[in-house]
């Protein structure tokens, strides 16, 4: 995992109403800051929607109940 660093540095940027409104939509779908977003986009890291993380969470614990179940029918 990557080592976290404080952030204690500032960086502005001029962006069209446009580019700031959708990028402020996609930070909402998932479920982060702006800033988040961005910094995860420029370092590479994976940029997932939280929501998309808990249902396969949500998933898998259904396999795993499905799997137990089977198991105690035999």
């Amino acid at each position: 995992m990557a080592r976290k660093h404080s952030k204690t540095e500032f960086v502005g940027i001029r962006m069209s109403l446009v580019d700031v409104e959708a990028l402020r939509v996609e930070a909402g779908q998932c479920g982060m800051t702006m800033s988040e977003l961005i910094r995860r986009r420029i370092t590479g890291q994976l940029v997932a929607s939280r929501t998309d993380q808990e249902t396969a969470a949500s998933i898998d614990r259904l396999g795993r109940m499905r799997t137990c179940w089977r198991r105690s029918l035999r």
